[in-house]
């Protein structure tokens, strides 16, 4: 099991073209409704193994700055602008905390997803989480991830206009 972080994670950023980095000047920051939040270190687990994350085009991310005490938002970095990042938990797992960001004018409407607040630290990423379902059929590498998507496919095949399946 893996250690309980004492120190907070760096706030994680994308390139917009699917490159995920750490912005370690800045610590991980999270929402609850609209109030943006620092979470302890020990309210990090590492991000489960089944979660995926997203780039929100249209939307910068937040992060606390440790030396002005303050909540900042990074329009670049490095002369690269960037976009905010959240994980999508694996089942079993709730999230504690939204992902932090500021949506720019214009930006597109995102699906109604869990999108949570996610870090990077000891070169893994961390969500504020828990796990609420400790049966062991809800952990992804349960499941042959192949035969999977080899019957999705064959199922798209058979069904290539029914919009439930695709």
């Amino acid at each position: 099991m893996a250690r309980k972080l004492t120190k907070p994670p760096c706030l994680v950023a994308g390139d917009g073209n699917g490159q995920v980095f750490e912005i370690p000047e800045l610590q991980a920051a999270g929402r609850r409704l609209h109030t943006l939040l620092q979470p302890e270190p020990g309210d990090y687990l590492p991000m489960p193994n089944g979660s995926s994350l997203f780039e929100l085009p249209g939307r910068k991310p937040v992060g606390f700055d440790p030396v002005k005490k303050i909540f900042t938002t990074v329009a670049a970095y490095r002369g690269v602008p960037v976009t905010a990042v959240a994980a999508f938990l694996a089942p079993a797992y709730t999230q504690m905390l939204h992902a932090a960001f500021v949506t720019e004018p214009g930006a597109v409407r995102l699906p109604l997803f869990a999108y949570t607040a996610v870090g990077w630290r000891r070169n893994q990423f961390y969500v504020p989480a828990i796990r609420v379902d400790a049966d062991v059929r809800q952990d992804p590498e349960q499941f042959d991830q192949r035969l999977i998507h080899r019957r999705a496919n064959a199922l798209l095949k058979k069904h290539p206009r029914n919009r439930l399946v695709a």
